[in-house]
């Protein structure tokens, strides 16, 4: 299969071996890593939905449960995402 083209110089070249290798692999890594995220946020709308029950009218969150779910809500802003842990849930 030919390599995809390139600009250089108001010219389309193709690609060599190593460039082309290189631009299949950042597009892996960016794929992989879209997939991960996806998957951390699968999972943290989970845990938010199953404390929902907490934030009903007739309830009042105690401090530790309304720092749970605002911990969930913010994974997404941590450095280092999706590689971050989950809080964890409290009694």
């Amino acid at each position: 299969m030919a390599n995809e083209l390139k600009g250089l110089n108001g010219k389309m070249l193709e690609m060599t071996d190593e460039e082309q290798a290189e631009i299949n692999a950042r597009r892996a890594n960016y794929v992989e890593g879209t997939q991960e995220k996806e998957q951390m946020r699968v999972q943290r709308d989970r845990l938010l939905k199953e404390t929902d029950v907490w934030a009903l009218s007739d309830r009042t969150m105690t401090d530790a449960q309304k720092n749970y779910r605002q911990a969930l809500r913010d994974l997404p802003t941590q450095s280092g995402f999706p590689d971050v842990n989950f809080p964890t849930k409290p009694e």
